[in-house]
């Protein structure tokens, strides 16, 4: 009988293997077949593969996995599937249960009947930069024998991050931001326009930032951002009654009056994102358009969960009919932060959004407006006391080892994202059970993110020269008094012109500062009798430097001659008949005296006598000093203030260092030097109002560190090649006449070539003027930039402070590496005016091309998940890098705290953003506003320039 029965049973498990089509084989001799021993299955492979690296953006299956068995299945039993990721806790690598409601169960056959399984999960995506892993309760596994699975391995695989680029969104803030010294404070422009009195847009104290250079926005400009509104602009910023940002359109809430609730959600135009209008735990009701009730704070496993459950209502139609959303990744989170969203209208500031005066978290179109608009916009009622959560996981590379544990957290407060927040803070980031965050679901999107698109490219390569030439003067082993440079430059606001003149050492700031004492020639004048143009100002422009401000403009890229009469250095002798200003210092004779009224001098008696002066003591060791005594310290030339009465030691020195002295200012006891070189050669600045369309090729300098050689400099990188030819250089003197090659003063016998700069060998005499002249046969190297071809911008590709090549090394000048906010913003604005790729400037918008980038455009740049392998969040292949650990970039964006532009709370607009390429997060650092003084400067930050592609 037994025999009969397997014989039966034999045949219909053939004649279902023929039915079913898939392929036969004898069962082994210890399987169900009932000869032999009773075994456990096992595991045979599963996909996706152990140890195997996935897209977290899966296919039309969405997240399934698929175990086959090394034998057939019983199909009567419902799997549990035990689903998890990796993290480290307290230096311990362990497993994160992770919940996965809604998992669906499929049997399936490939080698035995029913071998197969597949779980459709209902996470929709693996959460990105993870690794996941899963195992079953083996009791819920078993085969015809009723024996339970035998593997006890827990199974893992890597969800990558998704390489999809969504386009740039809207920050939310078009205004201008300047600091007003009449008012004391930083003031909103709406469509950055200037005021009589105020200062001038790009300079200083007005960089403007976003957008002041990137588009003017006003309210002729604002409807295509935001839409039309028959309400206006309110206080600069955005149109109340659209409420809506363009690119947020609300859908899916059909449900009209009563208090009915209904299933509301946006879609975002730029990314094709669908956002749920409610964190998760809150209620909508169409009545007032709000979200009720406080936002549920979830652990980060339970988050990701938390997302798919919407896919299960509905009877299995999904929340508003979709079903697919899901834990945001970082990337799309942070795109809902609106920079602009933090004004309040009353004036009043709240830690959450109030009823009465609600200030705005820092997301998309929280409407921050009085009756009847309150709480209006895609994501009423956004929660600000805590981040959250998003579904990306964080790799870190330590000692050449990546671990992963964390993950990134968005908070909405201030706008920023990022990991590691000490504990209650809104970007902790910490997967333990005590951190609890927000949950903003997502959907979509409907299109896909194009791919990655930066592709490094040159431009403008060969520009000619438009300036050949450079004077400079022999070295001296001990240099005389003389002109070193004299560098035209063109006001792109004033349309103004200017010269700064560098001197080698301090002049004579009488002397100095007077007009009449400077006057412009043609190149081959040897004197000079009527200045052309005229010089209206000489103004300090540093220590050694005075900034001559011009009646005329000089024409671009001419060659001029720059006559210096009449000034000395500085000395602080006494001089007779000289005026002097109260509050001075001057020596004579071993001793220093303080000028106490201004006055001409006459005598040191007579002026002692009038009261005009005074003498001020010798500082001398163990004397009694009472605080605010000056004094004169001869042994280190210095006059002194007492800071506290105190007993001195022998040397001033060594009080200054314990903080009983402070230094005034040095005691210049030398006599006045006259000018040895009192003309330079200089070419017209880069551009007339009207530039050249290509790039401004110039030769900047020339200068003699010793005898046998001359150094000249460029502005832009030259050829290689052209550069180090030695017929394209001859040195002359500044009165040849001809002004050309044909009289060489020296001979040029070798040329090298590193980064600007050309050195060339040859044979000087010391303190002998000299030009040298550059042949046109030098050309640019080329502008490095890099296209976007998914957001229409062109970068530069070496940032400020580097060498414009492939490699990008740094050009070793201290002086353009990172720089105040306000500077950075206003080089960026400068390459305009240099044509800086090669195009020409033809209308006013056109300054707008090169700016300083929005804070969502140095995101878009960033590459997160490079952070985990090379300890950097940008391709430093696309964007060579010198110094990783100074990678941390200024932004146009304002960051602005509270109030509108009215009353006693007018928002405080000294703090921009930035982003850091390290770890790559966003930044705040205050704006430098001259007026403060050295001691409260800011730090300081590096700058790439952006545009649109032409």
């Amino acid at each position: 009988m037994f025999k009969q029965l397997s014989l039966i049973s034999l045949a219909a498990f053939m004649f279902s293997a023929c039915q079913g089509g898939f392929e036969r084989f004898a069962p082994p001799a210890n399987s169900i077949s009932g000869r032999g021993a009773k075994v456990n299955p096992r595991i045979l492979s599963t996909t996706p593969a152990n140890g195997a690296s996935v897209s977290p953006v899966t296919g039309a299956n969405g997240t399934q996995i698929r175990v086959v068995f090394d034998m057939t299945m019983a199909t009567s039993l419902t799997p549990v599937i035990n689903t998890y990721v990796r993290d480290l806790q307290s230096n311990q690598i362990i497993w994160l249960t992770v919940p996965n409601s809604g998992s669906t169960f499929t049997w399936s056959s490939t080698t035995f009947l029913n071998d197969t399984l597949t779980i459709q999960l209902g996470w929709v995506r693996w959460p990105e930069n993870n690794f996941i892993g899963f195992d079953f309760n083996n009791d819920t596994l078993q085969n015809l024998d009723d024996m339970p699975l035998a593997n006890e391995t827990r199974f893992s695989f890597y969800a990558q991050w998704d390489s999809g680029r969504y386009k740039v969104v809207h920050t939310g803030q078009y205004a201008c931001y300047y600091y007003s010294p009449g008012q004391d404070k930083w003031i909103e422009r709406e469509a950055c326009v200037e005021d009589g009195g105020e200062p001038k847009v790009g300079t200083q104290d007005y960089p403007a930032g976003q957008n002041g250079f990137v588009d003017p926005m006003s309210s002729f400009h604002g409807p295509t951002i935001y839409g039309a509104a028959s309400g206006g602009m309110v206080n600069g910023r955005r149109f109340v009654t659209g409420a809506h940002p363009q690119n947020l359109i609300s859908t899916n809430c059909a449900v009209v009056g009563g208090t009915a609730a209904c299933e509301p959600y946006s879609i975002d135009s730029v990314t094709s994102l669908v956002w749920k209008t409610c964190s998760e735990g809150q209620t909508f009701w169409n009545v007032g358009d709000k979200c009720y009730n406080a936002p549920t704070d979830f652990t980060w496993n339970s988050a990701v969960n938390a997302c798919s459950t919407l896919n299960l209502m509905n009877a299995g139609q999904g929340y508003g009919g979709r079903r697919d959303w899901r834990l945001p990744t970082v990337q799309e989170l942070e795109s809902l932060v609106d920079y602009g969203a933090r004004n309040t209208f009353t004036g009043l500031t709240f830690s959450e959004p109030h009823a009465s005066a609600p200030e705005a978290p820092a997301i998309h179109g929280y409407a921050q407006t009085s009756a009847p608009f309150l709480w209006e916009g895609p994501f009423p009622n956004t929660a600000v006391s805590k981040g959250y959560w998003t579904a990306t996981g964080i790799s870190a590379l330590v000692s050449g080892q990546t671990y992963y544990s964390d993950a990134y957290v968005v908070e909405f407060k201030k706008g920023s994202m990022g990991a590691g927040g000490s504990t209650g803070a809104l970007l902790e980031s910490k997967r333990i059970s005590t951190n609890r965050k927000k949950v903003r679901c997502v959907a979509g999107p409907d299109v896909l993110p194009a791919a990655q698109s930066l592709t490094p490219a040159v431009v403008a390569a060969g520009a000619t020269l438009t300036a050949t030439a450079a004077a400079f003067t022999g070295y001296e082993a001990t240099a005389g008094f003389n002109i070193t440079s004299a560098t035209p430059a063109y006001d792109l606001q004033t349309d103004g012109y200017s010269i700064t003149v560098q001197y080698s050492r301090t002049p004579n700031a009488t002397a100095a500062g007077n007009s009449a004492n400077y006057c412009i020639a043609a190149a081959t004048a040897t004197t000079c009798a009527v200045s052309s143009p005229t010089i209206t100002t000489a103004l300090p422009a540093g220590t050694n430097a005075y900034r001559l401000t011009l009646g005329s403009a000089m024409g671009a890229n001419t060659a001029y001659k720059l006559f210096v009469n009449n000034v000395n250095t500085a000395s602080d002798q006494w001089q007779t008949a000289t005026p002097y200003t109260d509050g001075m210092y001057f020596y004579d004779l071993g001793n220093v005296y303080e000028v106490l009224v201004n006055h001409t001098s006459s005598s040191i008696a007579t002026d002692i006598g009038d009261g005009d002066i005074e003498l001020k003591p010798t500082f001398a060791g163990g004397q009694n000093y009472t605080a605010n005594q000056v004094l004169y310290a001869p042994a280190i030339g210095k006059i002194v203030k007492v800071l506290v009465d105190y007993t001195s030691t022998a040397s001033a020195q060594d009080d200054i260092n314990n903080l009983r002295l402070i230094e005034v200012q040095p005691v210049i006891t030398a006599a006045p030097v006259p000018l040895n070189l009192s003309r330079a050669l200089f070419s017209g600045p880069l551009r007339t109002a009207a530039p050249t369309a290509a790039p401004a090729f110039n030769v900047v300098s020339a200068t003699s560190p010793n005898l046998t050689t001359v150094q000249v400099t460029f502005n832009r990188v030259p050829d290689s090649t052209q550069a180090t030819s030695l017929g394209n250089y001859c040195i002359i003197s500044p009165t040849a006449d001809p002004f050309d090659c044909s009289s060489p003063l020296a001979a040029v016998t070798a040329v090298t070539h590193s980064g600007y700069t050309a050195t060339l060998t040859t044979s000087l005499t010391a303190g002998t003027a000299y030009v040298v002249i550059v042949n046109s046969a030098v050309t640019m190297l080329g502008t490095h930039v890099v296209n976007d071809s998914v957001n229409k911008l062109r970068w530069q590709r070496c940032r400020r402070g580097t060498l414009d090549t492939p490699t990008c090394a740094d050009d070793g000048i201290l002086t353009n590496e990172n720089d105040y906010w306000n500077n950075q913003l206003n080089y960026c604005d400068s390459l305009n005016a240099q044509a800086y790729d090669g195009y020409q400037i033809t209308g006013i918008y056109d300054r707008y091309r090169w700016r300083a980038p929005t804070i969502n455009e140095l995101k878009s740049i960033a590459n997160r998940s490079l952070f985990g392998t090379v300890g950097v969040s940008i391709d430093t292949t696309i964007f060579p890098t010198p110094n990783v650990l100074a990678e941390d970039f200024a932004a146009s964006t304002n960051y602005s705290l509270t109030g509108p532009n009215t009353g006693a709370n007018t928002p405080n607009y000294n703090t921009a953003w930035g982003f850091n390429y390290i770890a790559g997060f966003p930044s705040l650092s205050q704006k430098d506003y001259s007026e403060l003084g050295a001691l409260l400067k800011p730090p300081k930050k590096h700058i790439r320039c952006v545009r649109s592609l032409p």
